[in-house]
Order: structure tokens, then C-alpha cells, then sequence
């Protein structure tokens, strides 16, 4: 069981990890910004948790931005589902 503070897990990790993690449904072109305690996607604003010093970078585990009721509402989702209609191709 951990001992740390939910503001404290971000201390746990280094800055050359922060450099290299991204957000998993947008690898490519989102980084991850510590804030309190939690990574936090640059562009969807998806919030991850850090457990125990570790990224949680578990979609489904993450929290959720104010006024998105599921992950299609995010904004980096959203933008994915128009390109594929716009190519012929449909959501994924």
C-alpha cells in the first residue's frame, strides 16, 4: 500500500520520462502534462492517474474532461471519427 499523497506521484517521475510518454489514443502527436498528481493529455485533456510512482495509462482508467460523458466526446476522438467520414471510411 502506498504511502504517497495522490500530489506527491508526480514527484516520483522523471523528467526524462515526462519527455517520452504520450497520450495512448494519440501517440503520435499528444504529449502528457504532470498536474496535479495526474497526467494529463495536452490535447483531450484525458486525465491519467500515477500509482505508486507508475503512469496509469489505461484509457479506460482515466478521468474523463469537464463535459465529456465518454471517450467519443473527446475532442482528439471526435476529430478521428470526421476523418474517416470524410475519407469514405466511417468511424473506427
Amino acid at each position: 500500500m502506498s504511502t504517497a499523497r495522490p500530489d506527491d506521484e508526480g514527484r516520483l517521475i522523471s523528467p526524462e520520462l515526462l519527455d517520452i510518454l504520450r497520450c495512448p489514443l494519440n501517440p503520435s502527436r499528444a504529449r502528457l502534462l504532470l498536474e496535479n498528481g495526474r497526467l494529463r493529455c495536452e490535447r483531450c485533456a484525458l486525465a491519467f492517474h500515477i500509482k505508486d510512482g507508475f503512469p496509469i495509462l489505461v484509457v479506460e482508467e482515466a478521468e474523463l474532461p469537464a463535459g465529456c460523458e465518454s471517450l467519443s466526446q473527446l475532442p482528439c476522438q471526435r476529430e478521428e471519427a470526421e476523418r474517416g467520414s470524410a475519407a469514405g471510411h466511417g468511424p473506427r
